[in-house]
């Protein structure tokens, strides 16, 4: 080896590239895990969406006595990809579809979401009036 020369070896490349990432601000376009938040009755209250591999068993999230949310997020394979959700009023006699809203790849992914995420805000109406308001972005 000739003086002045340093040689790159596999392990101080990996060295470079580790240290690259420490200094880097990068953002990720997005997670896998999609946030949403409700507005009822004064109160607030959060629901996590994740990938599933079976959306038929994603649970029903109560918000308040009058509704409930489920959301439903099938990563993948690719060509039945869709990130689902589900509002209902509950009624004595059980849950009504309110609201059914489907997103296909490629999602929305801003890197800095605003306040209404990526579905805007949302309103729904009971059958005597109570609104629920919600919006989801990813985590």
């Amino acid at each position: 080896m000739r003086a002045g020369r340093t040689r790159t070896t596999p392990r101080s490349l990996l060295g470079a590239f580790v240290a690259g990432l420490a200094l880097c601000h990068c953002e990720r376009p997005h997670a896998d895990v999609v946030d949403c938040t409700f507005l009822y009755g004064g109160d607030t209250y959060h629901a996590a969406v994740a990938p599933s591999s079976d959306p038929y068993r994603s649970a029903l999230v109560p918000i308040g006595d009058e509704f409930a949310f489920r959301g439903t997020y099938v990563k993948s394979p690719t060509d039945v990809a869709v990130l689902g959700f589900y509002a209902y009023y509950v009624s004595d006699n059980g849950p009504v579809l309110l609201e059914q809203t489907r997103y296909y790849p490629p999602y929305a992914h801003p890197i800095r979401a605003a306040q209404s995420g990526f579905t805007g805000m949302r309103a729904l109406y009971a059958p005597h009036g109570h609104e629920l308001q919600y919006w989801c972005q990813w985590r």
